[in-house]
């Protein structure tokens, strides 16, 4: 029997492998971020999660990525320190003597009963959601806008389809532009931790490549028409929506029924 397991505790992971071995049960680190497939059996959740100097819960941010798949014949799996009363839940403080037999009596996650997290760690697809919904009135995606809405005006100048010169788009709206993407910059760099633990490491490896290609032309005090065509700013900034479009069905499905 194979268990694919998440976790970044270094000290407990040795010593969980090794409860794993002793019962006859294989249990493999769930490479994510390695492009790993991603339909499994068996996942195992190590909680908390630490990020950044806290503890988060990050099993319902999976649940979601899984039903969103329509994987939900996965046995999703907990395993922590929390007197839990959940039949997919390991308790680490009090391990079953017969691990398969544990295991094959874990449910699905389509029957399996909702997992009611310990009270002292934090939900990280909370986080996600701040990320997305933003701490003021303006969203991440309408800050977005106003940041394409630049760029496009920059490249109508380009193409020539105004009446507004490049020479004048980089007085009157480039300092705009400049101002959107540090903006956006600020907002990934304050969350970038939190994607470490979510099932969308593609997509964080997207949009980092993404602002690393568009970057040179933000960052010139006066950036020629050839850099913004050279680093394809207008449809870097699509595919940035294209990903953290993928993103967000995972933390906020119910805006995407």
């Amino acid at each position: 029997m194979k268990i694919y397991f998440i976790c970044n505790n270094p000290i407990l992971k040795p010593k969980l492998q090794a409860y794993f071995s002793a019962q006859k049960v294989e249990l493999l680190p769930y490479e994510f971020e390695k492009k790993l497939p991603r339909r499994v059996n068996h996942l195992l959740i190590v909680e908390p999660f630490y990020i950044r100097g806290d503890y988060y819960s990050i099993y319902t941010i999976w649940k979601s990525f899984f039903i969103r798949l329509k994987h939900t014949d996965i046995k999703l799996m907990v395993a922590g320190f929390g007197q839990i009363n959940y039949c997919n839940y390991l308790n680490l403080f009090n391990v079953p003597a017969d691990l398969p037999s544990w295991i094959n009596n874990t449910h699905d996650l389509e029957y399996g009963i909702e997992y009611m997290q310990d009270e002292f760690n934090a939900d990280v697809i909370k986080q996600m959601t701040k990320f997305f919904k933003g701490h003021d009135q303006i969203s991440l995606f309408e800050k977005l806008n106003y940041w394409e809405q630049s760029v496009k005006n920059i490249q109508s100048a380009i193409n020539g389809t105004i009446s507004r010169s490049y020479r004048q788009a980089l007085r009157q709206v480039f300092p705009m532009a400049q101002e959107q993407w540090r903006e956006f910059e600020h907002r990934w760099r304050s969350y970038k931790a939190f994607f470490s633990c979510c099932p969308f490491a593609n997509e964080k490896r997207n949009i980092i490549q993404l602002l690393e290609r568009i970057e040179p032309y933000f960052i010139h005090p006066k950036p020629n028409e050839s850099l913004f065509i050279k680093v394809q700013c207008t449809d870097s900034l699509s595919q940035i929506r294209k990903e953290l479009i993928k993103m967000d069905q995972y933390v906020r499905p119910e805006i995407y029924e």
